[in-house]
């Protein structure tokens, strides 16, 4: 469903303009230019952390590196606004 997306993320390359190149920059980057949602974020949360059926090692080794950083940076990407009482 989502796999394309980690593997995006795999080749993503920060601009080389850019003076902080860290994970989480990257990460937080790549989010915004692809509309990482909430569902996206759960999504990869609730993958298990070993091979799903009919899934590449290359597959999981991309998915799970994702995920961790996902889990990272989780607090600055996800909407908390849908959950708000009125």
């Amino acid at each position: 469903m989502h796999i394309e997306l980690a593997h995006k993320f795999a080749n993503y390359k920060l601009p080389s303009d850019f003076r902080v190149r860290t994970n989480f920059v990257k990460t937080l980057f790549f989010a915004h230019e692809n509309q990482v949602n909430n569902d996206v974020i759960d999504y990869y949360m609730a993958c298990p952390p070993y091979r799903m059926e009919d899934e590449s090692y290359d597959d999981m080794k991309a998915r799970t590196r994702f995920a961790k950083m996902l889990l990272k940076c989780r607090a600055y990407l996800y909407d908390y606004s849908v959950y708000e009482n009125n």
